[in-house]
């Protein structure tokens, strides 16, 4: 329900449906790909029945405000004008620092929570940092290869069109 709604949340603020779908393409793969690790990992540490959904909620939510940053930035370069393959550029530049700089200090504070003491919170610690550290290298990896592939798509009809007639505006 909450992938719904967010998608929903997305498609009204984009105006596109392939910009309001690469944040959550990209959470549904990084989560794949974190659960698999969580599983792998269970058999090294002991983990809460509660951690894989504890990571689950915590890494759909940074996956998709993880990929805003980028999606947003990029859309923003292609209508100021450059080309889609320098705006992915500028948008990794600028917000894949800005997912880099927030994964890893999400990841530190979760791994705190390793000195509390308290047995059960170390396999969500663990589950977590591990959800954010795929999501945000999904982030900086996956969402510029989905921008390539889309290209001049991920802005809506409207704003194509408005770009073609009005040419480049920085907004």
């Amino acid at each position: 329900i909450g992938v719904v709604l967010a998608l929903g949340v997305l498609l009204a603020a984009f105006g596109s449906l392939l910009a309001a779908g690469v944040p959550i393409v990209v959470s549904l793969c990084a989560m794949a790909v974190a659960y698999s690790l969580i599983h792998v990992g269970a058999s090294i540490w002991q983990v809460h029945p509660t951690a894989p959904m504890v990571a689950a909620m915590l890494g759909l939510g940074a996956g998709i405000d993880y990929a805003l940053f980028v999606v947003t930035r990029h859309r923003n370069a292609i209508t100021a004008g450059r080309d889609p393959e320098a705006a992915c550029i500028r948008a990794l530049n600028t917000s894949g620092r800005a997912v880099l700089f927030a994964g890893a200090t999400v990841i530190v504070a979760l791994l705190g929570l390793l000195v509390l003491g308290v047995s059960f919170l170390n396999g969500v610690a663990i589950a977590s940092a591990v959800v954010v550290l795929v999501t945000m290298t999904a982030a900086v990896t996956l969402i510029p290869a989905l921008l390539g592939m889309f290209g001049m798509k991920v802005l809506s009809r409207k704003e194509r069109r408005r770009l073609e007639a009005e040419g480049p505006r920085d907004p």
